[in-house]
C-alpha cells in the first residue's frame, strides 16, 4: 500500500492528548480510534467453556514439543467467545501447591509518541528516574528494571558524581537492572536488521563503557511493539542474551498457547536445524502490560492492587473497585484476594514461579506514587512471607525471574513470528506497516548513508550522533508512524540533519571539492539529484562486497569508486527480450501478470489499524501513456517501469494522495499457483498469506 490516509495522522483520527488520557482511563467505553488504550475490553459474546488444560511439562528425555506458527495460524479458529473475567480466555482455576511470586516494578517510557523525545524527558522521564533512584536508596529490598537507554544516558549525564556513584552501586547489586539494553524498544515489523543492530549496540555499548560487561543485560523486555519478529531473538542470542519477554500477540494465539502451557518456549529460527540460536521466551498471557492485566486473569481484582491509582493524578479503576491502602486490619483479606489471582496466573505456566509486573506507561512519575506502590506491596509481601505456608513473595528483576524458572520444566520449541497483532475483536494492527511512508523512506536513506560511511572507514564514535538518531527512529512509535504530527516532524528533522552530516563526512573523505548529489531541502520533502540537473561527472561509491552496475552501464567493483556521467536512473528501461505487454488504453501491464491501481475506501482506522471497507479500481482521469506503457502518468499517480538485465522488473510509483479516508495500493495478479507462499527478501525464509 502506497499511502495511509494521507501523509499526516490528522486531529480527527488521532484525538487530542487530554481525550486520549480520558479514553485510556475510562476502560470499556474508551475510543477505538486511538489504539493505545490499555483497558478497553472485548465486546461480550457467547460464554466459552473452559478448554482442556495440559499437564506441566516433563523435565526428562524425549523430544521437545514443537509449535510452528506458520501452521498454527492456518488451523486456529480466531474466534472470540466471552471467557468471563478473562474476556479473551476462560474461567481459570487456581494452581495448588508451593508458589514463588516475583513483583517486577517497571515504567514504560516511549522515546516519542504524544510528546517528542525531548519533551518527554524534561516533563516526565527525568522525574521518573529520579524518583526510582531515591526509592531504591531507601530500602535494599526494592527492585526496578529499565529498558530505554536513550533516556537513561541523558539522565545519567545530568547527575552529580555522588548520585552517579550511588546509582552505579544499585546497578552492580542488580537492584536497578537494565533489560535488553537497546537505545529504544524497537518496532519489529518495519525495521531493517542493520538499524536494529545499530540501536541495540548503541545502548549496550554505552552500558558496558560506563558499568562494565557485568551490567550488560542477559534478558530482553519487549512489551509494547505491535507484533514480534524472530529477528530480535536472533540478534539477542548473538549478543549473549539468554531470555526474552514479549506481550503484544494476537489474543487467540495467546489463548491457544496458554491452553497447552506453551506461554514459555524456546524461540527457534525457522532456518536453524540444530537449535543453536534458541532463546527462552516468556509471553505475557493477558490483554495488556498494565497492572490490571498482569497480576491474574481478572482485571477488576488486579486493578485494586495498582496503588498508583490512590493518587489524584490517576483515575480509579474502570471496574469501579478502587484500590485501598494496605493496613494491619485489611492486609490478610487483601493478600488472599491477590494470591488467588497469582495462583490462577501460575496455572497457565509450567513452573510454580509467577511474574507480576508492576507498572505502565510513564509510571512512578511522583514521589507519592512511587512510595504508594513500594510501601503497599511491601506490606503485602511481609504478610505473605510470614503467614502463608508454601508461598514466598518479593520484589525482583526480570533476571531473577528467569534464573528462578531455569531447569524447572522442559519448554516447547516455537518457530515463526507473531504477526499480525490483534488485541481485541477483529482490530488488526496492520495499518502501521505503511503509515507515513515518506518518513519510513527517510529512515532507510539514513541507514544507507551510515552503512556507506562505515565502509569508507567512519568509526562508530564519529557517527555516534547519526547512529543514535537512526536508533531513536526505530522506536515502536517512530518508524511505525504512530506518533503525533509534531513528534513525527521531530524525528524527520533529526534524520535530515544526520543524513547531511554523514554525506558531508563522505564528501570530505573523497576530497574537499565533493558533495552529495542527492539534496533534500527540508526534512519532509522529496530529494532530488542535483548532479543530473547540472550534468556533472560523478564519483560512484559501491559499499557492497559485490560489483554493481550503474544505470549508464558503468560497473563499480565491490567497496570501490568509479567515475561516470550523472544519469537518470528512474527513466523507463525496456530490455530487448521483454515479455511485458500493456493495455493500450490504460498503460497497465496485462501479461505475464496484470497490474491494477486500486483504492480502499475506509470508514475508520488511523495510524495503527487497517479497516478495509470497499475496494475499487482507481479513477485515472487525464492519463498519459509514454514509451508504450513503460511510463504512465495522471495528475494523481505516475508509474515508471525499469527492466533489469537479470530479469527483475522495478515499478517506481509516485502519488499525490489528496483525498481523506482512502488508501491507494497496487495489485499484481498472476496465475502462478504458489499455495499462498511467497518470498519477500533475504531476511525471511518464506511466509504464508491468509
Amino acid at each position: 500500500r502506497l499511502m495511509r490516509l494521507g501523509p499526516n495522522f490528522d486531529e480527527a483520527q488521532r484525538g487530542r492528548p487530554e481525550e486520549n488520557r480520558r479514553r485510556t482511563e475510562e476502560g470499556p467505553r474508551s475510543d477505538p480510534r486511538f489504539r493505545r488504550d490499555r483497558h478497553r475490553m472485548p465486546e461480550p459474546q457467547v460464554r466459552a467453556p473452559p478448554p482442556e488444560i495440559v499437564a506441566d511439562g516433563d523435565l526428562t528425555g524425549g523430544d521437545a514439543e514443537t509449535v510452528d506458527m506458520r501452521d498454527l495460524v492456518q488451523t486456529l479458529a480466531f474466534d472470540n467467545p466471552d471467557g468471563g473475567a478473562w474476556k479473551q480466555g476462560w474461567e481459570v482455576e487456581a494452581r495448588k501447591g508451593d508458589l514463588k511470586v516475583i513483583v517486577l516494578p517497571h515504567s514504560h517510557n516511549d522515546p516519542g509518541w504524544i510528546k517528542t523525545f525531548d519533551d518527554y524527558f524534561q516533563t516526565q522521564t527525568k522525574k521518573i528516574l529520579t524518583n526510582v533512584y531515591r526509592a531504591l536508596m531507601k530500602d535494599d529490598r526494592r527492585r526496578f528494571i529499565w529498558a530505554e537507554i536513550s533516556y537513561f544516558e541523558w539522565w545519567w549525564n545530568e547527575q552529580s558524581l555522588a548520585v552517579q556513584k550511588n546509582m552505579k552501586t544499585l546497578i552492580e547489586e542488580r537492584r536497578f537492572d537494565f533489560v535488553t539494553g537497546g537505545w529504544v524498544m524497537p518496532d519489529e515489523a518495519n525495521t531493517d536488521i542493520y538499524a536494529l543492530e545499530v540501536q541495540m549496540d548503541e545502548g549496550r555499548n554505552w552500558i558496558e563503557e560506563h558499568f562494565g560487561k557485568e551490567a550488560l543485560p542477559k534478558y530482553g523486555w519487549s512489551i509494547d511493539p505491535f507484533g514480534y519478529s524472530p529477528t530480535i531473538p536472533y540478534l539477542s542470542k548473538k549478543r549473549g542474551m539468554e531470555g526474552l519477554l514479549i506481550q503484544r500477540v494476537h489474543y487467540a494465539v495467546k489463548k491457544e498457547l496458554a491452553r497447552k502451557k506453551h506461554l514459555e518456549f524456546m524461540w527457534r529460527q525457522v532456518w536453524d536445524k540444530e537449535g543453536k540460536w534458541d532463546i527462552l521466551t516468556h509471553l505475557m498471557p493477558f490483554y495488556s502490560y498494565d497492572v490490571p492485566h498482569t497480576c491474574g486473569p481478572d482485571p477488576s481484582v488486579c486493578c485494586q492492587f495498582d496503588f498508583a491509582r490512590l493518587a489524584d493524578g490517576i483515575r480509579g479503576c474502570p471496574w469501579h473497585k478502587p484500590p485501598v491502602p494496605i493496613t494491619p486490619s485489611n492486609v490478610a483479606e487483601r493478600a488472599r484476594l491477590l494470591l488467588d489471582q497469582y495462583r490462577k496466573k501460575a496455572s497457565l505456566y509450567r513452573s510454580n514461579v509467577v511474574l507480576a509486573p508492576l507498572g505502565d506507561d510513564f509510571r512512578y512519575l511522583t514521589e507519592r506514587e512511587t512510595e504508594d506502590q513500594f510501601q503497599n506491596y511491601q506490606a503485602l509481601i511481609d504478610h505473605v512471607n510470614a503467614n502463608v505456608e508454601g508461598v514466598t513473595m518479593q520484589f525482583g528483576t526480570l533476571a531473577e525471574y528467569f534464573e528462578a524458572i531455569k531447569g524447572t520444566f522442559r519448554p516447547p520449541v516455537l518457530k515463526g513470528s507473531f504477526f499480525t497483532y490483534s488485541d481485541i475483536n477483529e482490530d488488526y494492527w496492520s495499518g502501521y506497516y505503511t503509515t507515513r511512508p515518506f518518513d519510513k523512506i527517510l529512515g532507510r536513506r539514513l541507514e544507507s548513508v551510515l552503512y556507506a560511511a562505515s565502509v569508507m572507514g567512519a568509526s562508530n564514535a564519529e557517527m555516534q550522533k547519526a547512529r543514535r538518531t537512526l536508533g531513536l527512529y526505530q522506536h515502536h512509535d517512530g518508524i511505525t508512524g504512530t506518533a503525533k504530527n509534531e513528534v513525527v516532524e521531530d524525528y524527520a528533522a533529526r534524520m535530515m540533519d544526520s543524513i547531511r552530516f554523514v554525506q558531508n563526512w563522505m564528501g570530505r573523505r573523497l576530497g574537499d571539492e565533493y558533495f552529495s548529489c542527492w539534496v533534500q531541502e527540508a526534512p519532509r520533502r522529496a530529494a532530488r539529484d542535483v548532479c543530473r540537473e547540472l550534468e556533472k561527472e560523478v564519483v560512484l561509491f559501491n559499499p557492497l562486497r559485490t560489483a554493481q552496475k550503474y544505470c549508464d552501464g558503468t560497473v563499480v567493483e565491490g567497496r570501490k569508486t568509479a567515475l561516470a556521467k550523472a544519469a537518470n536512473c528512474d527513466r523507463p528501461v525496456r530490455q530487448d527480450k521483454s515479455a511485458l505487454k500493456f493495455d493500450p488504453n490504460t498503460g497497465m501491464v496485462v501479461s505475464p501478470f496484470s497490474e491494477r491501481w486500486m483504492v480502499w475506501k475506509v470508514k475508520k482506522g488511523g495510524a495503527y489499524l487497517f479497516f478495509p471497507n470497499k475496494e475499487s479500481d482507481a479513477s485515472l482521469p487525464g492519463i498519459k501513456i509514454e514509451d508504450g506503457g513503460y511510463s504512465v502518468k495522471t495528475p494523481a499517480w505516475s508509474r515508471t517501469i525499469v527492466e533489469r538485465e537479470d530479469g527483475a522488473v522495478d515499478f517506481i510509483f509516485e502519488t499525490n494522495l489528496d483525498r481523506a479516508n482512502q488508501e491507494w495500493f497496487v495489485r499484481f495478479e498472476t496465475d502462478v499457483d504458489n499455495d499462498g507462499v511467497f518470498y519477500t527478501g533475504t531476511y525471511f525464509s518464506g511466509a504464508k498469506i491468509w
